[in-house]
């Protein structure tokens, strides 16, 4: 099983993607409407996108399908999905070694594949501003470059490499992405 995939100018229209998301409310762990499903994050997120707008919701869906095909090299057909916009402002600690919360629900039980992983919204910033992996027992940097999918199974340990900015608009921006695959 591969560790992790990326694939770069991931959206064809990914401005209309931050722009829309840029554009929606931002809770803290404290305050989202889903907090329970969240585990421990640093920044701020949105509400899902399920919740939000189902014909956006239907068109990342839909590309994330076909980035989930290529990970594990076949097709599937029963998914679940967590999608969300998050930013993360630069006084937070780093790095934050996590894997990413496996819901143990009598619902999800039946799923057999987790993944996680993001889509960097942010132009012209530093590539060390990516995402670490553990791979191997080594710790390996993913490069942020604007509109580059990474996805990664939600056991793998991973962490924000570096964030940066002061306010939603200049700080780090990404799709945070949690699937469930059958």
């Amino acid at each position: 099983m591969k560790n992790y995939i990326t694939i770069d100018n991931f959206f064809n229209d990914p401005k209309k993607i931050k722009n829309w998301g840029l554009k929606q409310k931002f809770f803290t762990i404290k305050n989202h409407p889903w907090k329970e499903s969240l585990g421990n994050f640093p920044g701020s997120r949105t509400n899902y996108i399920n919740h939000l707008d189902k014909n956006m919701f239907d068109y990342i869906i839909n590309n994330l399908l076909k980035a989930c095909d290529i990970f594990y090299e076949k097709s599937f057909q029963e998914f679940k999905a967590w999608l969300s916009f998050s930013y993360t402002l630069e006084d937070i600690k780093l790095p934050d070694w996590h894997t990413d919360g496996i819901f143990s629900s009598q619902e999800l039980s039946h799923f057999e594949k987790k993944l996680s992983g993001i889509v960097y919204l942010n132009e012209n910033v530093k590539k060390e501003c990516g995402t670490f992996i553990i791979n191997n027992n080594k710790k390996f940097l993913i490069e942020n470059y604007f509109n580059r999918l990474v996805l990664y199974p939600s056991a793998i340990t991973h962490s924000l490499a570096k964030s940066f900015g002061k306010n939603k608009k200049n700080s780090r921006f990404v799709l945070t992405i949690m699937i469930y695959l059958k």
